[in-house]
This record gives structure tokens, C-alpha cells and sequence, in this order.
């Protein structure tokens, strides 16, 4: 939760919010994060870090890209699908 609510903080100040700078502010928000130390009495490895980060980033994609954009994630798991 704490991930999420930061991540969504953060995303309402990004101007152009173009796939590298969400991408960017998601993994810069959760390094920091764990950098602070804020995640040692979890056990979250950093894989499942990596996965969050994954969720977060395409979950702010499909809300802050303008309408009508086709991601590059959203590309790739229509390829996935097909």
C-alpha cells in the first residue's frame, strides 16, 4: 500500500507523462523507498520489488497517456495474447 500511494502521488506531478518518465518516477519512488529502509521488516524480495514496479508503471500508463496512444506494453501483451 505504502508503494501505491506514493507512486500515485507522485504520478499527479509528472508534466508530459510520457512511458520513460512514469517508468522512471515508479522505479525512483520505490529505490528510494527501500533505500530509506522503509521495506525491512517486510519480505518482499526484490523480485517481487520488480514486479510491483512492473504493475505500478503499466497501471499509471493506461491512466496518465493521452487518449488514443497505444503503449508499448499494451502492444506487447495484444502480441502476447495473439
Amino acid at each position: 500500500m505504502l508503494l501505491a500511494d506514493q507512486v500515485e502521488a507522485a504520478s499527479k506531478t509528472l508534466l508530459d507523462p510520457t512511458p520513460a518518465r512514469i517508468q522512471g518516477a515508479v522505479q525512483k519512488i520505490i529505490n528510494n523507498i527501500f533505500a530509506d529502509g522503509q521495506l525491512d521488516e517486510c519480505e518482499l524480495t526484490l523480485k517481487d520489488l520488480h514486479e510491483i514496479a512492473k504493475k505500478l508503471y503499466q497501471d499509471l500508463e493506461r491512466h496518465l497517456s493521452p487518449p488514443g496512444r497505444v503503449s508499448p506494453a499494451s502492444r506487447k501483451r495484444e502480441k502476447e495474447n495473439h
